[in-house]
């Protein structure tokens, strides 16, 4: 526990040390959004999803959070379910359709490693209807994998604000040894 505990708050430190300037231009991006009485969406796969759902529906909070919850794309309908279509091509522009993205509007795509074709195509589409897309990932998984989008592209890429979530790559951030 204290192995980890340790490793998350230099995660956090990391953070903090590294990422202020696109926290507070993101800040800045939503505020001006929300004052001109525009939509923020919140959009992620997988464990990526519950970043939109943290966002959605507090006390106190903002009526103009949306969360676009895809129930194909959240895990509770199977991992392997997930996976497949977090990977297809074409899936993103029913989304953003549905869900009316426009121009002045802001996207958050979270996904940590921003290769899978869902969303890279919602940062693509979302950009292309004129909302400004910021995303929330680790550079340092994104940079090592390959894109699974046909545009060749990644996430941090697309996105005018990228906020480095100073991961480490892969699911898990304490190794035990011999397990």
């Amino acid at each position: 526990m204290d192995t980890f505990m340790t490793h998350v708050q230099s995660i956090l430190s990391s953070v903090m040390l590294t990422q202020t300037d696109a926290m507070k231009q993101a800040s800045e991006v939503l505020a001006n959004t929300l004052v001109a009485s525009r939509k923020v969406y919140i959009f992620g796969t997988g464990h990526s999803h519950m970043l939109a759902e943290e966002a959605f529906y507090r006390a106190g909070g903002l009526k103009d959070i949306i969360p676009i919850l895809e129930s194909g794309l959240m895990l509770h309908e199977g991992g392997p379910k997930s996976t497949k279509l977090e990977r297809l091509e074409g899936y993103a522009s029913v989304l953003l359709d549905t869900y009316q993205v426009v121009r002045g509007d802001v996207l958050i795509v979270a996904s940590n490693s921003g290769i899978n074709a869902v969303p890279v195509e919602m940062a693509l589409g979302a950009k292309e209807r004129g909302a400004t897309v910021i995303t929330i990932t680790n550079l340092k998984q994104s940079m090592q994998e390959p894109p699974r989008h046909s545009s060749h592209m990644k996430v941090y890429e697309i996105a005018e604000i990228v906020i480095d979530n100073c991961g480490v790559v892969g699911d898990a951030s304490v190794y035990v040894d011999d397990l």
